[in-house]
């Protein structure tokens, strides 16, 4: 290849090596998304028990200091 047409490929290189990393990019974040949302179901599924025999707690407390 002459000069010229080196460097638009080159360049057409770059440009399929920046689209194809922007994807990777896009899956990551989408991933990082779902997992995160799949971190809030589990800890809310955990917590849940705990919370509520809390909120019993407080709310026999407050019936017998009320």
């Amino acid at each position: 290849m002459e000069g010229d047409n080196l460097m638009r490929e080159a360049i057409r290189i770059q440009n399929l090596q920046n689209w194809l990393l922007f994807g990777i990019k896009q899956q990551l974040q989408e991933s990082n998304i779902i997992n995160g949302q799949q971190l809030g179901l589990s800890a809310a599924q955990e917590f849940r028990p705990l919370l509520q025999q809390k909120r019993q707690q407080i709310s026999a407390g407050v019936s017998r200091n009320g």
